[in-house]
């Protein structure tokens, strides 16, 4: 039921929506003469929508992340294992008029080629990043949300973890070095054990990674 009434309320807000686009504007007099159409949304609900679907410094920031990466990693699958080393390409581009960012990502790891993507954003409402990852590696989705802390934007999230069959406790942080090189360092908690160092990827522009 709690579904149902999520898919409800969406398909509401989303009529409201549409209902708006469809109106056609009137002249100021018009609209003081007839006033807010009955049910209709107020004037303050229509400005904390525009505000709430207008792209920010936030989302500007994040489309300065587009364009083709270098990609190269490092990843540990157990805290005393030894790291294994690869390479790959990203490709970003920002979607939905700049409110989010995509990304492309090919690589390789010991067990063969795989292909990911990702899409991070930041909502206005909440005032939070937010991130999901898919992969052909596995048949889950990785949510996290993040913030700023210093110079990195740090997310947390949760995955399940075929090694371990638990869930999986998953940090991330994500640091602008400068214009051409980014990185990214993630963390792994399983339950009842230490956090340890599961991957670094290093992300460069180079002669395929111009904007």
């Amino acid at each position: 039921m709690k579904h149902a009434l999520t898919i409800v309320g969406a398909c509401v807000a989303c009529a409201t929506l549409a209902l708006l686009a469809a109106t056609p504007w009137q002249d100021a007099k018009a609209k003081e003469k007839a006033g807010p159409a009955p049910g209709g949304p107020t004037a303050e609900q229509m400005a904390a929508m525009k505000s709430y679907a207008t792209p920010g410094p936030e989302h500007k920031a994040l489309a300065e992340m587009a364009g083709s990466w270098l990609v190269t990693s490092e990843c540990w699958m157990s805290p005393s294992g030894p790291s294994e080393k690869g390479s790959g390409t990203s490709t970003m581009k920002p979607v939905m008029d700049g409110r989010f960012i995509q990304e492309d990502f090919s690589g390789s790891l010991p067990m063969g080629p795989f292909h990911g993507m990702g899409l991070m954003g930041f909502d206005n409402g909440t005032g939070h990043y937010q991130h999901v990852w898919v992969a052909d590696t596995g048949t889950g989705m990785l949510y996290s949300t993040g913030d700023v802390k210093g110079d990195v934007v740090s997310f947390h999230g949760e995955m399940w973890c075929p090694l371990t069959k638990a869930v999986r406790k998953v940090r991330f942080d994500v640091k602008k070095l400068s214009d051409t090189e980014r990185t990214l360092e993630m963390y792994a908690q399983d339950p009842g054990q230490p956090e340890f160092k599961t991957m670094v990827l290093q992300y460069k522009r180079g002669s395929q990674g111009s904007r």
